[in-house]
């Protein structure tokens, strides 16, 4: 917990939302930690919907979910910034015929939450599925990160949700 409440940055990584990120934030302690920590929160939002998970959701819905879990909204959101047509119709079509729907980043609804930024990046991968990029998403954040201010010099510390559902944490 000590880690959380010392660092620099703590990130939560797109990952399912119930299955793979509000999981972390059952962990007694967790919550608390979060609470106490000065570092800013920033949230990835994922890219797609999952069916029967988060039909329907747009950013602000997976941001309140984290706030409730957290009792903390996220001071940042990471979201992507492109537009539908963007991702390749073939593709698209095979995502929609799983009910999966790109995330639509609703920066309003953010900003009304008290999310003090919203960063809209072009985060998504080139290859066959739809993914965030992982050189792509680095430079956002370090970005973001740039905006929400310097660190304070003892090294950020990352949580991130895995596509296996583990919580790693990583000093950086």
């Amino acid at each position: 917990m000590r880690a959380i409440e010392e660092s620099d940055f703590i990130v939560f990584a797109p990952g399912d939302l119930y299955t793979s990120t509000v999981p972390n934030l059952l962990v007694r302690g967790i919550p608390e930690a979060l609470q106490r920590a000065a570092a800013p929160v920033i949230y990835v939002v994922n890219l797609m919907t999952k069916r029967g998970e988060t039909d329907g959701y747009a950013a602000s819905h997976h941001v309140a979910q984290i706030a409730h879990y957290a009792g903390r909204t996220p001071d940042a959101v990471l979201a992507h910034g492109a537009q539908p047509g963007q991702i390749p119709p073939k593709l698209l079509l095979s995502y929609q015929a799983e009910e999966a729907y790109l995330v639509r980043a609703d920066v309003d609804d953010l900003q009304r939450m008290g999310v003090g930024t919203v960063k809209l990046a072009d985060v998504m991968s080139t290859t066959s599925l739809v993914r965030h990029d992982p050189a792509r998403t680095a430079a956002a954040l370090v970005e973001l990160m740039e905006e929400l201010g310097t660190t304070r010099g003892r090294g950020s510390l990352a949580i991130s949700t895995f596509p296996d559902g583990h919580l790693g944490t990583a000093p950086q």
